[in-house]
């Protein structure tokens, strides 16, 4: 196959490409973290539940897809439980109830919300601020392979506050 289109730049390359592995890992509450990546209208949240742990029954204004992407749990929604695993997809309307009971292993899933959730934004931005300041902040963890370490790119370019403009 021969190319036709000129390779993108670097700096075009860092307007439309996140590498997972700068990503910070933020906290999302006890026993569930995330590496959150935004744009104006979509959040993808690739988030892993701990074994043993629970996510707490919650509502919030987006949509959501969830896609599990290993283990499995037991998905509360509306007051049932479905017990989803590797390979499921969830689909949640707006403001229903829903929450999740993590067994003996962890389970990681992708979370899709429209629009954004603006508390996910707001653990994003004291992530990309604790990191551009140098610093670790209590809540976040910053881990790119085995072992922690700061991340080495802003993500600001895709995180929007609710003025819909980019993040300083």
């Amino acid at each position: 196959m021969q190319k036709k289109e000129p390779r993108a730049t670097p700096e075009e390359f860092k307007k439309g490409v996140v590498r997972y592995q700068d990503v910070p890992l933020v906290e999302l509450m006890p026993h569930a973290h995330s590496h959150i990546v935004s744009g104006k209208n979509v959040l993808v949240s690739f988030i892993t539940m701990s074994a043993n742990s629970s996510f707490a029954l919650h509502r919030h204004e987006a949509e959501q897809i969830m896609i599990v992407v290993d283990g499995y749990c037991d998905e509360i929604i509306e007051g049932k439980l479905y017990r989803v695993q590797k390979g499921d997809v969830i689909l949640l309307p707006p403001n229903i109830e829903h929450g999740a009971y993590v067994y003996e292993q962890p389970c990681s899933a992708i979370d899709i919300f429209s629009p954004p959730r603006q508390d996910y934004l707001d653990k994003l931005n004291k992530a990309i601020e604790a990191q551009a300041n140098n610093r670790v902040c209590p809540a976040c963890v910053f881990r790119a392979g085995p072992g922690p370490r700061l991340a080495t790119t802003l993500l600001s370019p895709f995180c929007y506050n609710t003025g819909g403009k980019p993040a300083a």
